[in-house]
């Protein structure tokens, strides 16, 4: 699995503080390909949240792409099939209520999901609000 060219290893440098964590997607530089791509690796246990993500680029796409932004490769806990056309110049997508964090040990992941259809163009900024567990 490809992991962002901003990839972050966070945990342990956060001892009893929050911490907050920016990694950009950027087409130009990580591609568009359908792909899970690792955002941020934690190399200790931690909780993570999502604070929100901000549209630098507008987001396009050949066909209808979506985005997952979460746990895992298969996480969705932040982002679940965000449409392109809603990441529009900007725009900021904020968490879901119903997610408050989500718990990762060493090794775990948070995960940005392209899926369905490449993207052609766009930048988006993930910014994690990061505690040590």
């Amino acid at each position: 699995m490809p992991a962002l060219k901003d990839v972050k290893t966070q945990g342990a440098g956060f001892s009893n503080d929050a911490g907050l964590v920016r990694v950009v997607y950027d087409f130009a530089v990580d591609t568009g390909a359908v792909a899970d791509y690792t955002v941020m690796t934690a190399d200790s246990a931690c909780v993570v949240r999502l604070k929100h993500v901000a549209v630098k680029a507008a987001m396009t796409s050949g066909g209808l792409m979506t985005v997952d932004l979460g746990k895992g490769t298969a996480g969705v806990q932040f982002m679940s099939a965000v449409a392109v056309a809603s990441l529009t110049l900007n725009s900021i997508v904020l968490p879901p209520a119903a997610t408050a964090a989500v718990y990762l040990a060493a090794g775990e992941i948070i995960n940005l999901g392209i899926n369905v259809a490449a993207g052609t163009a766009g930048s988006l900024e993930v910014v994690l609000e990061v505690i040590k567990f």
